[in-house]
Formats: structure tokens, C-alpha cells, sequence
């Protein structure tokens, strides 16, 4: 099975492990391969991503998965307040060799009221990783 926490577990030591969430229920997620085949299925996934125009775009949280019986589903996911900005700005640094100070400042969004907001500004950052962006 794999660790769906792969890739927050390389740059650990600068960011905040994300929120797990739990949900049981009827199955709602399909993603990313579709509903099951069998009675009894567990899938884990790390967070999925691709490539657009050398910078990666942010599809889905890292997750576990346990459908039973074709019908249900325990799901733990795990989430930020801010999916998008927290994962490609991880994104950017493990792949496309940034330094956390660039990668933040490449993944800086405005929200509904035109503030700026990037990992730094939403308490992503553990304190070293706070110090880093800060002071180097």
C-alpha cells in the first residue's frame, strides 16, 4: 500500500502535516480509477498532480480509501483550508527544484476580497519552515 503522505513527508520538517478528514457513506468518490470490482477493496493515494506548462497543477488531497461490498465507503483524506495553494507549493519545491522562498511567492493567489494569500499567509509552515521563508 502506498504512504499517501509521500510527498508532505519530504519537506516535513517546513510544513504542517494536513488535517485528516473521515467520511463512511454511500460511495461518492470514484476517484481516480472509478468504482470498485470487488466486495472488499483499500486503495491509498498520494496527492495527484500533473504537469501544464512546466508547474504543477493540484487534482486530488492524499488519500485512503476502503469501499465494501460495491456499495460503501470510509474515506480518509487528508486537507488543508487551501488544497491548491499548499500541495503545488510542495509541488514546486520537490519537483521543480525551487527554493521555498520562490516556490511561496510563485503560489501567491488573491482572494474574494483582493488579499494576498500563499502557504506563508494561511499558517501552512511549521516554525522553521516560518523562519526559512522569513530570513533566507
Amino acid at each position: 500500500m502506498e504512504n499517501p503522505l509521500r510527498t508532505w513527508w519530504k519537506v516535513r520538517e517546513w510544513f504542517r502535516i494536513p488535517k485528516p478528514s473521515i467520511y463512511f457513506g454511500p460511495i461518492i468518490s470514484e476517484l481516480p480509477f472509478g468504482l470498485p470490482n470487488k466486495w472488499i477493496e483499500l486503495h491509498s493515494y498520494d496527492v495527484t498532480w500533473k504537469d501544464k506548462y512546466d508547474s504543477p497543477r493540484f487534482e486530488f488531497t492524499p488519500q485512503i480509501n476502503l469501499e465494501l461490498f460495491k456499495k460503501y465507503q470510509l474515506l480518509l483524506t487528508f486537507q488543508t483550508n487551501n488544497n491548491d495553494i499548499y500541495w503545488e507549493t510542495i509541488l514546486d519545491i520537490i519537483y521543480y527544484n525551487k527554493s521555498l522562498k520562490d516556490a511561496i511567492n510563485k503560489n501567491t493567489w488573491e482572494n474574494c476580497n483582493k488579499e494576498k494569500i500563499n502557504a506563508f499567509t494561511e499558517g501552512f509552515l511549521t516554525p522553521k519552515g516560518e523562519r526559512i521563508y522569513l530570513y533566507e
